[in-house]
């Protein structure tokens, strides 16, 4: 997995005063593992950043009419893991 640890500046609130991305392996802890399919229609509501800009990132297409992404395939998956320890992977400077 990989997570954005991120702190927020204490003297400016919409700026943060770290941040990192951090890899981290996951273990599985027990089955069974439980996934489906999702019918009818879903979107995703993502916001864009100024420091992450994930949508243009990923190059995905957003619906003009309201600024969603539609979902291609749509499933859940329940699962009980440990998260490993990380490591940091880029860090800002």
């Amino acid at each position: 997995m990989v997570f954005l640890k991120q702190f927020r500046d204490v003297a400016d609130g919409s700026m943060a005063c770290y941040q990192a991305i951090i890899e981290s392996s996951n273990r599985m802890t027990r089955d069974p593992v439980r996934a489906g399919i999702l019918h009818g229609d879903w979107d995703l509501a993502i916001e864009q950043f100024a420091t992450v800009r994930l949508i243009d990132r990923l190059g995905l297409r957003v619906r003009q009419s309201d600024g969603k992404v539609p979902a291609a395939f749509h499933f859940w998956v329940s699962f009980t893991f440990t998260a490993e320890a990380g490591q940091v992977i880029w860090r800002a400077v």
